[in-house]
């Protein structure tokens, strides 16, 4: 059997390899090598010269990580940007306009990794790419009590309320924003509601945002006054 985290740390150290020199690298038949390049996503060949390129460094994370690979082996190659582009992608993706890296500073300094929002709602999003190893529950307990106060913060700045009452003009009738504090995760090992956030793994955040309006009634969030 092929070592899959191995492969998985040469192509996102290298970025690009030929197939002989996995197969040299691994120990194993190239056979074998093409064979487990076939089942992985966020790579690229080269038909020309018969090398494989990561494509996407993200994805190919996540189809690992999938077929057992520990993402702790993996969540050094990803930087933190990778992260929030997803995010904000799958965001846009399922309606929601999205503003990145929001800065305040007053009436405190808080910084925002992603917000989307739309229709007078508001994900206000912390984007942790934690290995398993570090999502242990005090660190855990810490990063949630951290992002609902700045969420709390965030939610009570005018340029916040500017931001989202815009999206309200298409929605009438509406009394309430509410707000949901949301840390997105590498780790598939910790989901759910914890210490007043709900937290998601990136690999699940698609079909969570898909099926936002179902479930979100039974989350965390603030409720601001229009």
């Amino acid at each position: 059997m092929i070592p899959l985290g191995e492969l998985g740390e040469i192509l996102l150290k290298k970025g690009r390899a030929g197939i002989s020199d996995l197969a040299l690298s691994l120990g194993v038949p190239q056979q074998l090598v093409l064979r487990a390049l076939s089942g992985l996503r966020g790579i690229e060949w080269l038909s020309a010269d018969g090398d494989v390129v990561v494509g996407d460094r993200l994805e190919l994370v996540l189809s690992l990580v999938e077929k057992g690979v520990d993402p702790s082996r993996l969540s050094r190659f990803l930087d933190w940007r990778v992260f929030e582009e997803h995010t904000a992608r799958l965001l846009e993706a399922n309606g929601f306009v999205v503003v990145r890296d929001l800065r305040l500073y007053k009436p405190r300094r808080v910084q925002v990794d992603v917000i989307g929002h739309r229709h007078g709602e508001a994900i206000v999003v912390d984007c942790k790419h934690w290995s398993p190893s570090s999502t242990v529950p005090s660190r855990l307990k810490d990063a949630a009590i951290r992002h609902v106060e700045r969420t709390r913060v965030l939610a009570g700045s005018s340029r916040f309320h500017t931001m989202v009452k815009g999206s309200l003009l298409i929605k009438k009738n509406v009394a309430n924003i509410n707000v949901f504090p949301i840390i997105v995760t590498l780790s598939n090992k910790i989901k759910g509601v914890f210490f007043g956030v709900t937290v998601v793994p990136i690999s699940l955040l698609n079909s969570f945002l898909r099926d936002f309006d179902e479930h979100k009634h039974d989350l965390p969030h603030l409720t601001l006054s229009v």
